[in-house]
């Protein structure tokens, strides 16, 4: 890109030269040479007549060589013309209006009024709080009180040739009458500075025009550009000597590659090589300085022989106001003249990007090269990841190739051993045993205590090399250039050690920067090797794992067969007395545990997923026994817990006919019927809070997401449907299978209470608004909803089941509790079986999240009334118990409350005929 810009800009550039040459005059350029101006150079000398100016617009032509003159002078010819002026202000446009302190013209409204004016405009008046910058300016040196007293005056110069003022001036005075007299002064005043400022751009733009001309015919090279930019000044100035030096701020060096009229190989100077360049970094214009010795010496330096120059030239390079060249002229007589600075000043203003895109072209080219080599070298050496041996072969090789080295070798540290072992010498695989040597001795063991390069010239004169080496192969080690290899943390893990520079007597400071760019590829490698030989062991840890898991977890095929036997029957002949199609009686915990499977199977039947989704009997019978297999023994987290969530998720679907009547899809209500039976498979009886407090695995696995239990069961539940023969969505196409997948994730996680209370807002808020099956935000909310009343309703069942749940909730609450006071906290008080107050803890627990939920569901489904009935009944078992053990809550542990509310529903049993479970 940089290169087609240049090549842009070079034809922009030709096209320029030549509409200025054959159309336009010379003045034209005013606007483009704003570095012309800018001279610091003040003569402050007093014109004794200045009416004179105005009668001989030679006179204004001849006086003042420089702009900053012009300045002086025309204040003068102002007060000629006006004599009552107390007050001038000068703008000439150098690249723009500008003032004798290079300030632009100010902006604002008046401004932009006035800069429309082509002739004399007087009597300018504002309050004297004004905040317009015209005025404020004026300010400065004028009251703004005699500002407003006296008013402003504005004055443009023109020529024929130009649409906007080559000058403005503003002048304070009283209001004057123009007569004929005055008219002519003014334009005789206007004619002669106008011809004063066409002058001067013609002496300048002539030498600037040439040598844009040379450089436009020099295609992106940086070299040949330094040279003709060199040896046109020297000719323009009559220089002896001159070369030029760019800068490069990221190294801090000089580099010449024109010297003597001629082009050379690169030369690089450490910027505090050169003091005297130095001290000149931010230099903003060219400067005339006598050559001290130091000067000379720093001279000698980059010319590479004696220089005994008198005068000197330095003047800067600059792009976007930053440095990035000096160029140097020398002579032995003072020739260098005021007006040389400015046209090294115009010329190098112009003339700067052209050199400045050369500079980019230049980096570019040297960088894709470097970047083409080091691709060819993380190429090689990132595909022998697998063999740690045959990947440092690699890097000797690759480490030889880039920095031209005759040998190499790789030492790896042993921290714990504080040893550094070798496996690679020279590019080859040792064929006897590893080398080893302590990692605080040689030149290894001092780049790995220091984590410096080094770079040594002569071996042998090194205190650290060792002899023995080269008397017992026969190899003469001339010089080695030895480098850390870090990882990302800065720490050192292993050195590598090249020797003997191929084609030069030592490496250079180019390899040292090759070296630390291969050592980021060699770390990077050794360090992802290792690693990867590190999982690969860890996978094949987790493989065998997971086969004896599987081993012991998978269905034996006759358990699979004896269910696929039996005969599906309807959910209702499992008990009548179990009420299992009813809302307000069932009592699906009831139901014989070994014959849940058949249950589950039933209901699914029944609710024709196995027909609309072609669920085969034998992957269903699979399927359902793993899902059973999957859960743990926890006191309440458990099989029967999961087919009891089931199997009100079947009375939501069958009762209220949520497909028939389009309150759910066929694929949502398989979503979450799936997600009932799943939603808290190998759960291990803790909460998610203590999972995170325990740093467990599933914590580290899952805490950053939230829901850790949660993800667990989810991830489990996608376990059981990826193993053979348990996939029941095995028959739907991709789509609908990501669609499941996703809905039964949602579901499953809707089930961590934490979910429940922060979208519980959104779930009333539809309920009252009035449930919309087109809405798919108020789908997702409904499937969160009866997911949540699921996973509530054993506090739905008749007093007589609902209290036996209670009781094994709690042991294992309790059991959680236990865990933690073993591992030194305190647990929450309905954890703990010494505080916990269990008829309190259910009583808040129906109050704050199991009444309003139900209520909520009411309000969506009314045939759901029945529920609110049962758990506002149960609610007042617990307070009366509450009542009735208030007196004997010291004497009675949290568990012996069940014990008591046994004997009272003895007591007072109704005679009802509740199976044992």
């Amino acid at each position: 890109m940089a290169m087609l810009f240049t090549k842009f800009t070079r034809a922009v550039y030709r096209g320029l030269i030549y509409f200025i040459n054959v159309y336009v005059r010379l003045p034209q350029l005013l606007s483009i040479t704003a570095p012309l101006f800018s001279s610091s150079t003040n003569l402050n000398f007093k014109v004794t007549n200045p009416g004179s100016l105005l009668q001989r617009p030679d006179e204004l032509v001849k006086r003042g060589k420089y702009v900053d003159d012009l300045f002086a002078v025309i204040p003068q010819c102002i007060q000629a013309i006006f004599p009552q002026v107390q007050y001038c202000h000068v703008y000439l446009d150098l690249g723009g209006l500008k003032d004798a302190d290079r300030r632009p013209f100010p902006s604002g409204p008046v401004a932009r009024e006035l800069i429309g004016y082509r002739e004399l405009k007087q009597n300018l008046k504002l309050a004297v709080d004004t905040e317009e910058p015209v005025f404020n300016i004026l300010s400065v040196s004028v009251s703004p009180h005699t500002l407003f007293q006296l008013g402003v005056s504005y004055l443009p110069v023109f020529n024929s040739l130009r649409g906007s003022p080559l000058a403005v001036i503003l002048f304070v005075n009283e209001h004057i009458e123009v007569d004929e007299a005055k008219g002519c002064s003014i334009q005789t005043f206007n004619e002669a500075l106008s011809e004063k400022i066409g002058i001067m751009q013609s002496q300048y733009h002539s030498s600037t025009l040439s040598l844009l001309a040379e450089l436009s015919s020099i295609d992106d090279n940086i070299s040949l550009g330094q040279l003709t930019v060199v040896q046109h000044l020297k000719r323009e100035t009559g220089a002896d000597v001159g070369f030029l030096l760019s800068y490069t701020p990221s190294d801090d060096d000089f580099v010449i590659k024109a010297l003597d009229g001629k082009v050379i190989p690169e030369k690089r100077f450490p910027s505090s090589s050169l003091p005297v360049l130095q001290s000149h970094l931010n230099l903003s214009q060219p400067i005339l300085t006598s050559c001290t010795s130091e000067l000379k010496s720093n001279l000698t330096l980059i010319a590479g022989q004696p220089l005994h120059p008198e005068h000197c030239v330095l003047a800067p390079i600059k792009q976007s106001n930053k440095l990035i060249g000096i160029l140097i002229l020398l002579s032995g007589a003072p020739r260098f003249t005021q007006e040389h600075l400015d046209m090294i000043e115009a010329g190098l203003s112009l003339c700067g990007s052209m050199l400045y895109k050369d500079m980019v072209v230049e980096r570019e080219r040297t960088l894709r090269q470097q970047t083409e080599k080091l691709h060819h070298v993380a190429k090689n050496i990132f595909t022998h990841l697998d063999d740690l041996t045959i990947l440092l072969k690699e890097i000797m090789q690759e480490a030889r190739y880039l920095c031209h080295a005759e040998r190499c070798s790789v030492f790896l540290l042993e921290a714990e051993a504080n040893e550094l072992v070798a496996k690679v010498f020279d590019g080859d695989i040792a064929s006897n045993e590893e080398v080893r040597m302590s990692a605080s001795e040689g030149i290894a063991g001092q780049v790995v205590q220091t984590g410096k390069i080094l770079n040594i010239k002569d071996a042998y004169s090194h205190p650290l090399f060792y002899r023995g080496v080269d008397e017992t192969t026969g190899f003469r080690t001339k010089s080695i250039l030895c480098f850390p290899i870090k990882d990302e943390k800065d720490k050192i893990i292993g050195a590598a050690q090249l020797c003997n520079k191929i084609g030069s007597p030592h490496f250079n400071s180019t390899d040292e920067v090759i070296a630390k760019a291969l050592a980021t590829y060699c770390c990077i490698s050794i360090v992802n090797s290792i690693m990867y030989r590190d999982v690969l062991d860890a996978h094949n840890r987790v493989k065998l794992a997971n086969e004896l898991m599987v081993f012991h977890m998978l269905v034996p095929s006759q358990d699979v067969v004896e269910l696929m036997k039996q005969k599906i029957i309807p959910l209702a002949e499992f008990g009548k007395e179990l009420h299992l199609q009813d809302f307000k009686n069932s009592l699906p915990r009831y139901v014989p545990i070994n014959t849940m499977p058949m249950a589950v199977m039933s209901m699914m039947t029944e609710l024709e997923f196995c027909k609309n989704f072609k669920i085969k009997s034998q992957t269903l019978a699979r399927f359902v026994l793993m899902v059973r297999k999957g859960y743990r023994d926890p006191p309440y987290h458990n099989w029967n817990h999961a087919f009891s969530v089931a199997h009100f998720a079947y009375l939501i679907l069958r009762n209220i006919r949520c497909v028939a009547e389009g309150v759910l899809d066929e694929l949502e209500a398989l979503a979450f019927f799936v997600a009932a039976l799943c939603h808290d498979i190998d759960h291990r009886g803790t909460s998610n809070s203590f999972q995170v407090a325990s740093n467990s695995v599933l914590a580290a696995l899952y805490s950053s997401e939230g829901s850790v239990m949660e993800r667990h069961h989810f991830s489990q539940t996608l376990c059981i449907l990826n193993t053979e023969g348990c996939n029941i969505f095995e028959n739907v196409t991709r789509k609908e299978y990501e669609q499941l997948l996703d809905l039964i994730r949602d579901i499953i996680l809707s089930t961590d209470i934490a979910h429940h209370l922060r979208i519980r807002g959104g779930l009333e808020a539809m309920a009252e608004e009035g449930f919309n099956k087109t809405n798919p935000e108020h789908k997702s909310l409904l499937l969160c909803l009866v997911m949540t009343s699921a996973d509530l309703s054993d506090q739905t069942k008749p007093w007589t089941a609902a209290k036996r749940v209670s009781k094994m909730l709690y042991k294992e609450f309790f059991s959680q509790g236990d865990l933690e006071k073993a591992l030194g906290r305190n647990p929450m008080e309905m954890m703990d079986r010494e505080r916990a107050s269990i008829p309190d803890l259910q009583i808040g627990f129906i109050d704050h999240i199991v009444l309003p939920a139900f209520r909520t569901l009411r309000t969506v489904f009314p045939t759901t009334g029945c529920l609110v009935t049962n758990i506002e009944e149960n609610r007042e078992h617990w307070v009366t118990i509450k009542t009735k053990t208030a007196d004997r809550r010291d004497s009675l542990t949290s568990l012996e409350v069940f014990d008591f509310i046994d004997e009272e529903d003895e007591r007072e049993s109704s005679g009802e005929d509740i199976p044992s479970a």
